[in-house]
Formats: C-alpha cells, structure tokens, sequence
C-alpha cells in the first residue's frame, strides 16, 4: 500500500514540476495544488483569496473563492453579484 502512494507520487511529479516552472514560484503545497501564495503583513501564506459583500443590515449577499493572489479585479463583478442578490 505504501508503495503504491509513493509510486503514484513519483508519477505526478514531472506534471507538477511543469506546473511549477510555468507558475514561477518557488514552491508549491504539498497538500493542495490549488493553493497560491497570497502576499500579508509578515509575507506570504499559502492559501485562497476568499470574498464577501454584505447589505446594510450586515447579510451576506455575495461571495467567492478564488485562486487570484490579489483582488484588485474583483470590485465590480462583486458589486454585481450583490446588485443581483439584493434585487
């Protein structure tokens, strides 16, 4: 059985490797291959950019989760999603 991961693992990792070298980063999870480096205070942290827009009374009537490392192209399809919601 342990193997058989290891030989699985061993098979994945010329596609993975590809994946890296076409993404530019250094390094990738080891446990989730979506995840993206997201830039904090202290650095990085490997993750999701995770969004939500709430109306006046505090409701959440948007959100998303994407892999994008910034938000700064998600104003306005946010503020659409929540003007489809709230109507």
């Amino acid at each position: 059985m342990h193997l058989e991961k290891l030989q699985e693992r061993l098979q994945a990792m010329p596609r993975r490797l590809e994946k890296l070298r076409k993404s530019g980063l250094k390094k990738m999870s080891r446990t989730d291959e979506d995840a993206r480096f997201l830039r904090e205070r202290g650095g990085f942290a490997l993750g999701y950019t995770a969004e939500a827009a709430v109306n006046e009374d505090q409701l959440i009537v948007g959100k998303r989760v994407t892999q994008n490392a910034a938000d700064n192209n998600s104003l306005i399809p946010m503020v659409e999603e929540a003007s489809d919601r709230a109507a």
